[in-house]
């Protein structure tokens, strides 16, 4: 007999091969009559050859029984059935080795004559099943993985292979498989992917960033949070396309210091901004280690990064604060050494305007120097107090209050060919803080002049209106527009912020942060819209008061 795979005999049992085997043994009887025809006639074999075929035998016979022997000892399991039925009841059991009432706790008496279905449960893998029998019915080699059962019902994980035996003609007459217990590799197995499965469910859940970078500092792993953080997938962060994510001007200080960081073998410590998937960027601290082998080598670097944004605006509000208040001593100091000479100056002009010999022309300007006089006064008080006004509220025309600024800045506006469009509509009349209104409007109207180029546009429109935001509310809107380069989105979110400037050192960076505390104050709201595309960019700013004054006004 002889082992036969894909290749090989293949020719499977059927009925069309039953006339082909009759003519073979026809010919083989033949064959046989002729030997024995020829034996007789042939001389006797000497005693020689005799001897030789005896001693082939029995070295033959010899193997047979070692080969037996090995058989029986293995630890693995060897067992040979019949080649068919492969379907119910399936095919018979010739033989089973010791290994085999080891590992099933079955005898051979309990076996012999019955079908290996009786090794399966419950829980044996149907597919695996159906790939051996769609194996058996090709007559082609199987190899698998299963659950099987012993006679107590304890289960087991065996991988078994299965190669079909063919007779010299190539006829297959038995299945010969071998099979081995893998339980304990399975458990192994299972316990590494639960292991697995424990530790990604742990690196997701925690609120760090993780990844991993090879000795040479390329990126190989990025936990899914990191990726879903910044709208990407895994595979867009390794190698060094994780660089692409750090805010530009961190760029090349991170570099820079995870050079080092390789070239020494130290840790990696640096804090830069990392871009969200909304395009914002946060700061984060960076942490990195190497994982050394056994031979003291680095094998790759572990590292994790910290959300420390909201650590960042604490600190940055802390500055302000302490910048805040320095900004209210210094201004309380020189409003209370500005307020006696103002009270000076205002004594002499009305002592000017009480004489007689002035012309139309002087008058005039006699009184422009009054109000912008008044207008210090009360910029020197608000000061003192840290823009908390004292004076309680009053009716005034917010139109008139508009027309006042634009005059003052009417010699400014005049000498760089400023062109002034206004629009005033339906009853401007508000309950306000007089004064707070003339400031907050008066900084935004600064803003939009000093950010206007030679023979620019600015539109000024006051107008009653609805405001649905904080319900329904009835009120005066004003809007402030002008044609300059705009303000850069970047910059958008903070223009609010105290000492936030984009004027270089000629801002403060309070205008704004004061215009907004004025509008809270008096319950309205403000909004900004920018635009720097060149052609279309200015920038509008608009403001609401309701009616209805806030109680706090008096």
């Amino acid at each position: 007999m002889c082992l036969s795979g894909d290749s090989g005999f293949s020719a499977p049992r059927g009925p069309g091969r039953e006339r082909e085997q009759e003519e073979k043994r026809e010919q083989e009887e033949g064959r046989e009559q002729d030997e024995e025809s020829d034996e007789r006639d042939a001389p006797t074999v000497s005693g020689d050859r005799a001897l030789q075929a005896l001693q082939a035998m029995e070295n033959a016979s010899a193997a047979m029984r070692m080969l037996a022997t090995a058989v029986e000892r293995a630890q693995d399991v060897v067992l040979i059935t019949e080649s068919e039925p492969v379907d119910l009841p399936g095919p018979r059991i010739l033989y089973v080795n010791d290994a085999f009432e080891k590992m099933t706790g079955y005898s051979r008496d309990e076996v012999l004559g019955r079908t290996p279905r009786l090794l399966q449960g419950p829980e044996s893998d149907r597919a695996a099943l159906d790939r051996i029998r769609t194996a058996l019915k090709q007559w082609k080699p199987v190899r698998e993985e299963l659950i099987n059962y012993r006679k107590d019902g304890s289960k087991f994980w065996v991988e078994l292979s299965m190669v079909p035996i063919a007779d010299e003609n190539g006829w297959y007459t038995h299945w010969v498989s071998i099979q081995r217990e893998t339980t304990e590799q399975n458990v192994i197995r299972t316990q590494l992917a639960d292991s697995e499965a424990r530790l990604r469910t742990l690196t997701e859940s925690i609120p760090q960033l993780l990844w991993t970078a090879s000795p040479a500092g390329e990126c190989e792993y990025v936990s899914q949070t990191c990726a879903d953080f910044l709208g990407v997938e895994p595979k867009d962060c390794l190698g060094m396309g994780w660089g692409e994510f750090i805010h530009p001007r961190d760029r090349a200080e991170t570099y820079a210091l995870w050079r080092q960081a390789i070239e020494t073998g130290g840790t990696f410590i640096s804090e830069y901004r990392l871009r969200r998937r909304d395009g914002r960027y946060l700061w984060f601290l960076h942490r990195a280690a190497p994982r050394r082998g056994m031979n003291g080598q680095i094998v790759e670097w572990i590292g994790t990064s910290t959300d420390i944004a909201v650590q960042k605006q604490a600190e940055e509000s802390l500055r302000q604060s302490e910048k805040l208040a320095v900004a209210g001593r210094l201004a309380s100091t020189l409003s209370h050494e500005i307020n006696n000479p103002l009270e000076g100056l205002t004594n002499l002009l009305y002592l000017i305007e009480g004489n007689e010999s002035l012309d139309a022309a002087a008058r005039e300007y006699l009184g422009m120097a009054q109000e912008q006089l008044r207008r210090v006064s009360e910029a020197t008080t608000q000061s003192l107090r840290f823009h908390r006004q004292a004076d309680r509220a009053s009716a005034r025309r917010i139109s008139e209050i508009v027309d006042a600024l634009l005059n003052a800045n009417r010699p400014r506006m005049e000498a760089r060919s400023i062109v002034v469009r206004r629009r005033y509509e339906g009853d401007t009349i508000l309950q306000c803080l007089a004064g707070e209104m003339r400031q907050a409007l008066g900084n935004v109207i600064n803003n939009a002049v000093e950010a206007l180029a030679p023979r620019g546009l600015l539109w000024v429109r006051v107008r009653r209106s609805l405001e649905w935001g904080h319900g329904f509310r009835l009120g005066v809107r004003v809007s402030i527009a002008d044609n300059g380069p705009g303000i850069a989105e970047a910059d958008l979110p903070r223009i609010f912020e105290p000492f936030f400037t984009t004027k270089g050192v000629t801002g403060t960076g309070l205008g704004l942060w004061i215009t907004r505390g004025i509008v809270e104050r008096h319950h309205g709201s403000i909004c900004v819209r920018s635009c720097t595309r060149p052609g279309r960019s200015g920038t509008v700013v608009v403001l609401f008061f309701p009616y209805e004054p806030p109680s706090d006004l008096g």
